[in-house]
C-alpha cells in the first residue's frame, strides 16, 4: 500500500513554533485555523485503519538555520485536522507510533512556510 502526501502552505500569521510566547487566545485561533485547514484539505484522502508513521517535511521561506522539530505545534494542529477528517482514527501512540521531522527545500515565498505530511502504514510497529 502506498502512503498519503498532503501539503499545506501556511502564512507566517498562522505559524506556530515551540519557541513562541503568545497570548493563549492568539494561539487558540491559530490552532483552530490550522486544524480546519487540514480537515478540509484531507476530507477525500485515503483512510487508514492501521497505524501510520508520519514524516513532517518543513520548508521555510529562506535557507537560514532552522530546527524542524520546532514546528511541532503547527504539525500537531494539522494532524488533529487529519483526525477530524477521518483519515486516521486517532493520533494517540497506538495509531501514530512515530512522528518525525525533516527539513525541506526553501519555499522562496516571503512569509510562507510549507509543511508536507507523509502518512505511511507502520507495518505493525505499534
Amino acid at each position: 500500500m502506498s502512503g498519503v502526501y498532503v501539503s499545506f502552505d501556511i502564512h507566517r500569521d498562522y505559524w506556530l513554533n515551540a519557541n513562541q510566547r503568545m497570548h493563549w487566545a492568539q494561539r487558540k485561533n491559530r490552532t483552530a485555523y490550522l486544524r480546519e485547514l487540514a480537515a478540509t484539505s484531507c476530507h477525500q484522502a485515503r483512510r487508514f485503519k492501521e497505524p501510520v508513521h508520519i514524516v513532517a517535511t518543513v520548508s521555510t521561506p529562506t535557507n537560514s538555520r532552522f530546527d524542524p522539530p520546532n514546528a511541532a505545534p503547527t504539525v500537531k494542529a494539522l494532524i488533529d485536522g487529519i483526525v477530524d477528517a477521518g483519515v486516521i482514527p486517532d493520533d494517540d501512540h497506538e495509531h501514530v507510533p512515530r512522528v518525525s521531522f525533516e527539513r525541506g527545500p526553501k519555499t522562496g515565498k516571503r512569509g510562507r512556510y510549507k509543511i508536507t505530511l507523509t502518512l505511511e502504514p507502520a507495518g505493525g510497529a505499534a
